[in-house]
């Protein structure tokens, strides 16, 4: 296989897209420091908020991604996304809260948001020409 086999236009777009997904995911911290640093803790409560965030994103992709049921994904992936959809709106709309408000939504907003890259994972495993996973989801429910 040579380079340009590789570096053909189907790879160029999902480099891209993988890019562009994983963007966010890289620039919420920044964001959460961003949203805090004209409050009292400034910059501390920023590095606190972001903290909760990745601590969010730790403990909720191993969880919430193995009890993900693979005939489900599509509806558990749509509801964890609107539930960190909701969690950076109640960021945004109330920055002056308390910080452990702050902290919780920084929490929920990365927990349910972590599932999205393992359904895709499975889902990819299971389409792959090398077989399918222990547990594989069906490509038309991802």
């Amino acid at each position: 296989m040579t380079y340009r086999d590789v570096a053909s236009r189907g790879v160029l777009t999902w480099a891209v897209v993988a890019v562009g997904a994983r963007m966010p995911v890289a620039m919420a911290p920044l964001a959460l420091v961003f949203l805090a640093r004209e409050r009292p803790g400034g910059y501390t409560l920023g590095a606190a908020l972001a903290a909760a965030y990745v601590i969010g994103e730790i403990v909720g992709a191993p969880l919430l991604g193995m009890r993900m049921p693979p005939d489900r994904a599509r509806s558990h992936l749509a509801v964890g996304l609107a539930v960190g959809a909701a969690g950076f709106a109640g960021l945004g709309a109330f920055p002056a809260a308390p910080v452990a408000v702050l902290a919780v939504l920084a929490f929920s907003r990365a927990a349910p948001r972590r599932r999205l890259p393992a359904a895709c994972a499975r889902c990819s495993r299971a389409s792959s020409p090398g077989g399918p996973s222990p547990r594989p989801c069906p490509p038309s429910r991802c």
